[in-house]
């Protein structure tokens, strides 16, 4: 009778259920488990008797907003977002034809998911991860999750699992499976591009690092969902290494290129990370263009550069517009088109006159025989 009570115990499924609450204002559901998940469903049920559009609420990991992934709903766009905090990267976005009643925010790794009254809204993947706070600081040593409303939810409810130990039969023709050795060192390898320095890393460690990402890339099948997603982040990567010095005209020549590669990859193989990709670029082109020589320069060589910088953020601008969905919000697609009317006034003439000098110079100087 022991034995055959041990071996029933034994065969018992491992609990998934981390808490189930009522959001009311606002609510934080914290694991038993000390250790941090990346496998994980927030299940989000709204009162039944709310009125459409509803009201604006953030799915969070985390303890609070702005601690990882986040979950937006917008009832004014009918639109889901989802956000990595703290830097605020854009994920992904859909629009629904109506408010849902039920949603399922899910995580697989790098792999995020979104359902929408049982049906599949959206997918996203991200490489990188959201960045690891303190657990210890951010939620007393136990990993959170969380909902907070802009106002009073009545009757609605969320309830988080961990599925760490859980297959994923039941998700795995919506989100590809880990389980494939190939996706999960194109991911590492992708990761370890966007991670590397080119301030630190010497030319033949990021080429290394470059080919091994791309020959993983090349072993995935054709057209897949992480082939495809992992293009774009590889290009992201390549953009990045042309950005280490905003003093190097040739180096913006190269962003130029990079970007206008990266917004032909959009337009023809569109994913719902490009936008959120092209929009990380800002803050560090948008640097460039400002950028104070550290050493006495001509001012027509500052002033070609910052225009080249200018046009090689106006045209990230063009592309995130391009790839943005109306999910996104009035708000923002009007900084976008803000950003490009402004990049394309600060643009100067100098950057052709100054391009043609330095092709000059390059072609004068003595050519091995």
């Amino acid at each position: 009778m022991l034995a055959i009570s041990w071996w029933a115990f034994k065969r018992m499924p491992t609990p998934t259920l981390v808490g189930h609450e009522r959001v009311a204002s606002g609510v934080t559901v914290t694991s038993s488990s000390s250790t941090p998940s990346a496998d994980w469903t927030i299940h989000l049920r709204l009162d039944p008797s709310m009125k459409p559009p509803g009201q604006g609420w953030i799915l969070h990991e985390g303890k609070q907003v702005g601690d990882g992934y986040e979950l937006h709903w917008l009832p004014e766009k009918l639109g889901l977002q989802i956000l990595r905090a703290p830097d605020h990267l854009l994920l992904g976005t859909s629009r629904l034809s109506r408010m849902p009643r039920t949603v399922e925010f899910v995580r697989r790794g790098p792999w995020l998911m979104v359902r929408c009254d049982a049906k599949l809204v959206l997918t996203c993947l991200d490489p990188l991860g959201a960045p690891q706070r303190d657990e210890a600081a951010a939620s007393g040593g136990y990993q959170a999750w969380g909902c907070t409303p802009v106002g009073s939810m009545g009757d609605t409810a969320i309830t988080v699992e961990d599925d760490r130990d859980q297959s994923d039969a039941d998700i795995a023709a919506d989100i590809p499976s880990e389980d494939d050795p190939r996706e999960h060192d194109a991911v590492a390898l992708v990761r370890q591009v966007l991670m590397t320095d080119p301030t630190k890393a010497s030319a033949r460690d990021i080429e290394a690092v470059f080919g091994a990402a791309a020959q993983a890339l090349s072993q995935l099948p054709a057209g897949s969902a992480p082939h495809l997603r992992l293009r774009h982040w590889l290009a992201l990567g390549e953009i990045q290494l042309a950005l280490a010095r905003p003093d190097d005209f040739e180096g913006a020549e190269r962003a130029s290129d990079a970007v206008d590669q990266l917004a032909m990859l959009c337009a023809s193989e569109p994913v719902p990370e490009a936008a959120g990709i092209l929009m990380s670029l800002f803050p560090r082109l948008a640097y460039n263009a400002c950028f104070r020589p550290s050493y006495p320069d001509p001012p027509a060589h500052v002033l070609g550069n910052r225009s080249m910088w200018m046009r090689v953020l106006g045209a990230a601008a063009v592309a995130a517009h391009a790839n943005a969905s109306p999910a996104i919000g009035d708000d923002l697609q009007f900084q976008l088109r803000l950003l490009i009317h402004a990049c394309g006034c600060l643009q100067t003439p100098a950057v052709k006159s100054l391009k043609s000098a330095a092709d000059a110079a390059r072609d004068a100087q003595p050519q091995p025989s």
